[in-house]
């Protein structure tokens, strides 16, 4: 598998910084989160991902292109319409963007994307994607969850 460089952690963090993050950008920091948490990575490539999180956490940055199409797709599948409480619902529903806010660790060595949907009034709330194969595999339930706004549960 290749390995996530330095070179491309500096890409990522130039993307965040703008404001703006696209699906790369998400799979990448993920492969490289990943890669740290099955250790061996050197000291300079763990701080760089450690920034690269504490940039996202200070600054969301949004979430552009297809990757946001297709979470809009995924937040108003009716699949997935018993998840969602009124006013999430309602926040759906006026979607103006989606912000990317953090990774949680699920499973030994996953990391997934957390994101907040932010409707045009401003009501919002955060939400991950687990994929059915990484659900499957780790026993957990998959599609669109509501998660704590902070990996800490407030």
């Amino acid at each position: 598998m290749k390995q996530t460089s330095l070179k491309s952690i500096a890409r990522h963090m130039a993307a965040v910084q703008s404001g703006k993050v696209d699906k790369t950008n998400i799979i990448g920091i993920r492969k490289a989160i990943n890669a740290i948490e099955r250790g061996g990575e050197s000291d300079a490539m763990v701080n760089a991902v450690f920034e690269l999180e504490r940039a996202i956490a200070e600054r969301p940055p949004i979430v552009t292109g297809r990757l946001h199409d297709s979470g809009l797709k995924v937040l108003r599948n009716p699949r997935y319409a018993k998840r969602w409480s009124q006013r999430q619902d309602l926040t759906i529903s006026n979607l103006d963007h989606f912000e990317l806010i953090r990774f949680d660790r699920i499973g030994r060595w996953q990391s997934v994307p957390v994101y907040r949907a932010v409707s045009r009034s401003g009501g919002s709330f955060a939400f991950r994607n687990i994929p059915w194969q990484t659900a499957y595999y780790l026993g957990e339930q998959d599609g669109p969850r509501v998660v704590p706004e902070s990996e800490y549960g407030s």
